[in-house]
């Protein structure tokens, strides 16, 4: 560890989604072999999962027999001595029970987190009115997982209503803060939500739950129009030696989760996370 990084030494975890050719029980198996700590699983309904424009994910856990998932993946975990940091959930707001059997999940895996997606905008609804109606959604959630230890976190996203830290804290304003997270996605920032770093975290506080640990970089096409493409750790626009010595100074103790989508094995895509903090640590000791 660097002697311009304190005590911290941070854990890594892996969102199983980017390695989505893998079943959940491969994904539990590599990580394993890879020493790396910890998982965050996607739950979606199984239609949704055998639809995907990007090919069938194995390892997303199907909300139609969540129970049954969750209770076998929890043996599983315990042997490989592997943590769910969180679990996102991509279900429509109306289906059956949903929330009642991902809090349930999330207790059989002693998983402490539960990540919900905010709408993609809509122009013709307007920010506002799907902002409240949103909310109402989160308070529920809230509510349900009340006295389970568990949060109900947001992460920023583009496309959504919530693209940045500002907005996301907009949304939050008025819930009780011991129930409520959020996870921190610097590259996806730098596609839409753009925010100075040590501003996120100052204004996050104690509600920085979790850190989502890739890079991206804008670049032109043939045709002259921008697209903004996923890199290696040490070579997009995020400045991971500098957000690890201010995630180091608030005393951040969470994961940082690999979440790769390149055209990679899975393999391949846990070693470059590792590789990534090596490479990271090792530019703020030269510094």
């Amino acid at each position: 560890m660097s002697d311009k990084i304190g005590k911290h030494q941070w854990e890594l975890g892996l969102f199983a989604a980017s390695v989505p050719q893998l079943t959940a029980a491969d994904t539990i198996s590599l990580l394993l072999k890879e020493n790396y700590r910890w998982v965050e699983w996607r739950v979606q309904t199984r239609e949704a999962i055998e639809s995907s424009p990007w090919g069938k994910a194995y390892n997303t856990l199907a909300i139609d027999d969540l129970a049954a998932e969750a209770s076998e993946l929890a043996h599983r975990l315990e042997d490989a001595g592997v943590g769910v940091c969180g679990i996102q959930v991509d279900v429509p707001e109306d289906y059956p029970d949903a929330q009642k059997n991902v809090i349930e999940a999330a207790r059989t895996m002693n998983c402490n987190r539960i990540i919900l997606t905010g709408p993609t905008y809509d122009p013709s609804i307007g920010y506002r009115v799907q902002r409240d109606a949103f909310q109402q959604i989160f308070a529920s959630w809230v509510k349900d997982a009340e006295n389970t230890g568990i949060k109900i976190c947001l992460e920023n996203h583009m496309w959504t209503i919530v693209p940045s830290i500002a907005f996301i804290l907009d949304l939050l304003g008025e819930f009780n803060t011991s129930q409520i997270g959020v996870i921190w996605d610097p590259a996806n920032g730098y596609w839409e939500g753009l925010e100075v770093p040590s501003m996120v975290i100052d204004l996050l506080g104690d509600l920085l739950e979790e850190v989502h640990f890739k890079n991206g970089s804008w670049a032109r096409k043939e045709d002259g129009s921008w697209a903004y493409n996923w890199n290696d750790i040490s070579e997009g626009l995020v400045d991971w030696p500098s957000v690890l010595q201010l995630l180091d100074q608030v005393g951040y103790k969470g994961p940082l989760v690999v979440e790769d989508y390149r055209q990679a094995t899975p393999e391949e895509k846990i070693t470059k996370g590792r590789e990534g903090l090596e490479k990271t640590l090792a530019a703020i000791k030269n510094l």
